[in-house]
């Protein structure tokens, strides 16, 4: 590959000997010495033969052969367009250049051309150049095979690539994490990892020597604490416990003011007449509420828990056990679970030296 000096081409992209594009696609390049572009006649040569004539097909063309007039007009009027949505009406959209691009290319890979061989035409019997798809097939014909890069190796190869350091599984790229199990055992090893530019779910992990290793997912190490269904319902559980003593703490309140205030307090003022829509949804209403469970009595208010109720609770359950045994499931999960926690054993080394008095809070 004959390329200038610009930075477009003298990079790490390109020159890295891990991850650079030319050690991955075998590629010798060199570079032009600067300030020569005839020593890159062929390419300067169809940039003006092929690409500005097809860039002089557009009204945003702003080459040396525009007027300067229309130039300036174009530029306010594109700057303001794109200022106000974005786009401009004088622009392309992308695929329309991508159209345009794919038909400049097949019009000259058909059109003869001067440095190729000369042939005879089949349907004028003159003779004239080749055309590219001419001598391309011809040099098929004499036995030359391409040797085309894959769909599956075009998208690895033209993809950035960077050296990273493996921490327990986990590779750092633009600020995300990338998981995977199979780079765990690769702990604080340098790694080369792919990206694609327009796609931050992944990336593709390989080893110094080019060898695959994984795809690697964004956050993919990331787990819930408990599954998401129970805590919905923890969720449920706890909403319903706080509605249920709002209605205890309304009865207790309730039972405080006289007989009659309470009865004011019920009465429900005379409503306007309604229409048989509006009490047909009234009435729906009414036995949705019917069907709830009703409130609790002021003597069944819900306590607080605390340290010294949860240790009550466990002397209760171990006082069963050691009786006969007999206990719940529930009980005898909560008193396991509960047996593990520090408060736990803090209770138990005071109960033992000062008995109940621990309990008095």
């Amino acid at each position: 590959l004959y390329y200038d000096n610009g930075a477009g081409a003298k990079n790490n992209t390109w020159d890295d000997a891990l991850v650079g594009l030319a050690a991955r696609l075998s590629i010798t390049k060199f570079h032009s010495a600067p300030w020569s572009s005839q020593a890159r006649g062929v390419i300067e040569r169809f940039n003006s033969s092929v690409l500005h004539k097809l860039a002089r097909w557009f009204p945003t063309y702003c080459g040396q052969r525009m007027d300067d007039e229309a130039r300036r007009k174009v530029f306010q009027v594109t700057r303001k367009d794109i200022k106000a949505t974005g786009t401009s009406r004088l622009l392309p959209s992308w695929q329309d250049l991508m159209d345009f691009l794919a038909d400049t290319m097949a019009a000259y890979n058909a059109t003869p051309h001067s440095s190729l061989a000369t042939l005879i035409d089949p349907e004028t019997g003159k003779r004239r150049h080749m055309s590219p798809n001419e001598a391309w097939a011809a040099a098929v014909a004499a036995g030359w095979v391409a040797d085309p890069v894959t769909e599956e190796e075009a998208r690895d190869l033209f993809r950035p690539f960077e050296r990273r350091i493996v921490q327990r599984g986990l590779v750092k790229l633009i600020n995300n994490d990338y998981y995977a199990d199979e780079l765990v055992p690769l702990h604080g090893q340098e790694v080369a990892v792919g990206f694609d530019i327009h796609d931050a779910a992944k990336v593709t992990i390989r080893l110094l020597d080019g060898r695959f290793v994984c795809e690697a997912k964004w956050n993919a190490n990331h787990r819930d604490y408990m599954p998401v269904a129970f805590v919905e319902r923890a969720r449920e559980r706890r909403v319903e416990g706080k509605l249920k003593r709002l209605d205890a703490h309304r009865d207790v309140a309730l039972a405080e003011l006289p007989s009659a205030a309470i009865i004011q307090h019920q009465r429900i003022p005379d409503a306007a007449p309604v229409s048989p829509d509006e009490q047909a949804r009234l009435d729906a209403m009414e036995a949705t509420w019917e069907a709830l469970p009703a409130p609790q009595e002021a003597s069944q208010i819900v306590q607080l828990e605390t340290r010294e109720t949860r240790f009550r609770r466990a002397l209760a359950i171990q006082g069963r056990l050691t009786a006969n045994g007999a206990v719940s499931d529930e009980d005898a999960a909560w008193l396991a679970r509960y047996q593990a926690l520090p408060e736990y054993r803090a209770l138990s080394s005071m109960y033992e030296e000062f008995g109940d008095a621990v309990l008095t809070a």
